[in-house]
Formats: structure tokens, C-alpha cells, sequence
């Protein structure tokens, strides 16, 4: 069942499946108190804000929500608008994971990049690894 904002939702965007996921932050809109989510995508370039509707058409796969029972909601709008005109998506840099800890906290990071890269060296270290045990027989 889908909780009350504010919260989290993770979805699966269906090109990428299984490898990524994207997160946005689901508010009441300030005028209406229509749930709202606010996200970046490869597409939208810059930080978004668009009915959760329109959102869960684009990514109808949830895979969890998370619940933020004490949000700030007139902050997190506020923040919003300040990273709008500043923030440019980058799928290294700044990708979704980074612009909703920003918005939150006001410190970008993105979990799933770092642990994304912590396999990738792991691979890699099991690589070169291969390659001296087969240099030794």
C-alpha cells in the first residue's frame, strides 16, 4: 500500500532494470496538497517536480517506499527551488541518489554509485588476480 507523504519511492526504470534504480521524493504540492515528486532524470536535466501520477507512468515498477514522518515540508519545497537553477544532472556526479540526499540534507551522495563502484573493483581485482595465477603456471 502506498504510504502518505511525505516518502521515499525507489522504482526500477525498465531500460536499466535489475542494475540501477531511481528515487524521488513524494511531498504535498504547496498549492493544492497533491502528491508531488521531486526527482532528476537523464531526461529532465535539471531537478524536476511533476504530479505522482505523471511519475509512476514513467516508472511503474516500485520496488519500496520509505516513510519520513518528520520532514520539513515547506523546507524541502524551499530547497527544492534553490537546487532547480544550480543542479545538472550527471549519472557520475550528480544523478538522482545525489540530488535527493542534497534535498534532504543539503549534502549531496549517492550510495548506489559507491556501491556500484566498490563491485566494479572488486571484478577488477579478481581480474588481475586471474591474470598473475595464470602468469605463474
Amino acid at each position: 500500500m502506498q504510504p502518505t507523504p511525505p516518502y521515499i519511492i525507489r522504482t526500477l526504470p525498465s531500460r536499466w532494470r535489475g542494475i540501477i534504480y531511481h528515487e524521488a521524493l513524494v511531498i504535498p504540492d504547496r498549492a493544492t496538497g497533491e502528491p508531488m515528486a521531486l526527482d532528476i532524470t537523464m531526461q529532465s536535466v535539471t531537478p524536476r517536480s511533476v504530479t505522482l501520477d505523471e511519475f509512476r507512468r514513467e516508472y511503474p515498477q516500485v520496488i519500496r517506499y520509505r516513510d519520513l514522518p518528520s520532514l520539513n515540508v515547506s523546507a524541502t519545497w524551499e530547497n527544492f527551488d534553490r537546487l532547480r537553477n544550480s543542479r545538472r544532472y550527471d549519472v557520475v556526479f550528480y544523478n538522482c541518489d545525489h540530488f535527493l540526499d542534497e534535498v534532504l540534507s543539503y549534502k549531496p551522495h549517492s550510495e548506489q554509485l559507491w556501491q556500484k563502484m566498490a563491485i566494479a573493483a572488486g571484478f577488477l581485482l579478481l581480474l588481475v588476480a586471474g591474470l598473475v595465477w595464470l602468469e605463474r603456471i
